[in-house]
């Protein structure tokens, strides 16, 4: 996990302020196990959309092995689940971690997709969201996204896919989650 995107209430009230404290308590949770994560101002990435927050985790992450980037993502989302279920988690609505948090770029897409793509096992889709001022064709992106997978062995499926590559552009930066259908569904991943 490379980044988490917050959404976050903005009717009938901005919440931003209630959500940035939701966030840091749920990081003073995982600080326990990843010392330093708790220090929510470094990795916050000031994005002119209201209702999102955006962590970039990458410089946090980058000495961590595969598995213990997927034991922090699976940590971090239960202790969401958690919050949400004992009412400390109001002001945010929904979080998605990303596997991969890169510059809005073909290249840089295709190249993340392609270090995630042996998750792939079965078939798939992409579903792609974009917010802002996105320079980029849709089909460009999704051309970009599916090139490193081998379609042969792993056809799509637009209808029922077995895995869902989520791409998120949000302005400059995009993030990159290959989930799983019980995953995508329960991160209620538009598609």
């Amino acid at each position: 996990m490379e980044g988490i995107l917050i959404s976050y209430q903005i009717i009938p009230k901005d919440k931003r302020i209630e959500a940035e404290f939701e966030l840091s308590d749920l990081l003073m949770l995982l600080a326990k196990k990843y010392p330093g994560i708790d220090n929510i101002d470094k990795f916050l990435v000031h994005l002119p959309f209201r209702g999102l927050l955006l962590l970039d985790l990458s410089d946090y992450v980058k000495n961590l092995s595969n598995e213990e980037k997927i034991e922090l993502k699976k940590l971090f989302l239960e202790e969401f689940e958690k919050a949400k279920e004992e009412q400390r988690a109001r002001a945010i609505v929904k979080v998605v971690p990303f596997d991969k948090l890169v510059r809005t770029d073909l290249v840089e897409i295709e190249k993340a997709v392609a270090e995630l793509s042996t998750r792939i096992t079965g078939k798939w889709r992409i579903t792609l969201r974009r917010r802002g001022d996105v320079k980029l064709k849709r089909e460009d992106i999704i051309k970009a996204a599916a090139k490193p997978i081998d379609t042969s062995k792993y056809p799509v499926d637009l209808k029922n896919p077995d895995f869902v590559v989520y791409i998120d552009i949000i302005g400059d930066l995009t993030g990159i989650l290959i989930a799983t259908k019980d995953e995508a569904k329960k991160l209620k991943l538009k598609s």
